[in-house]
């Protein structure tokens, strides 16, 4: 099982031994119509309360449980934190106490290379470049496998507005909700 519980969607996800996707869950965060974000501290109340209904509505205790995966920060970086990470986090852990299974802590960064290297079928490289756009985040990264996650190294990225914002601020300024890149995909027909 992994979970995940970011500035704007909790996300809860059961991947068989085989490699297929046998629940997949996530809520998004409401936001205000016409804002452009929520506090940190309301942001971890909504993860609090939506959680437990991903665990309910996915039934994903029906099968054994080999172990939970959870990002307990935005980056695999020293200092790296954000509050909304320690509601999965703190679920997480309960979990894997609770069913005596392994607890694995990954990084939001490397979900979204493994989610990204899993939906595209690689690369199978041990080493490779990777391009991150998410919300606040625009980075060029050289990205090498290791035990248990990656070893990234930063090449570059934005020093100002990111890619992920921008999109958000034009999607708003139509009409759209935030986040705003979901309901672009829709719009435009290419959702994942």
């Amino acid at each position: 099982m992994g979970l995940d519980t970011s500035c704007y969607t909790t996300s809860l996800a059961v991947v068989t031994g085989e490699g297929k996707v046998a629940v997949d869950r996530r809520a998004m965060l409401p936001v205000p119509s016409g804002g452009l974000g929520i506090p940190p501290s309301k942001a971890v109340f909504l993860h609090l309360k939506q959680l437990p209904d991903l665990l309910a509505e996915s039934k994903a205790f029906t099968g054994k449980l080999a172990g939970v995966a959870v990002s307990d920060r935005p980056r695999p970086v020293s200092g790296s934190y954000l509050p909304v990470f320690k509601v999965g986090e703190g679920y997480g852990k309960a979990v894997s106490a609770a069913l005596g299974v392994p607890l694995l802590r990954v990084s939001h960064q490397e979900g979204h290379l493994e989610a990204g290297s899993w939906s595209a079928g690689g690369p199978k490289e041990a080493q490779f470049l990777a391009l991150h756009l998410s919300g606040g985040t625009c980075e060029i990264l050289r990205v090498r496998r290791q035990d248990g996650g990656y070893r990234i190294a930063r090449l570059g990225g934005s020093g100002d507005i990111s890619a992920g914002q921008l999109i958000d601020r034009l999607g708003v300024a139509m009409g759209l909700p935030f986040p705003a890149g979901p309901h672009l995909e829709t719009a435009a027909g290419t959702e994942g």
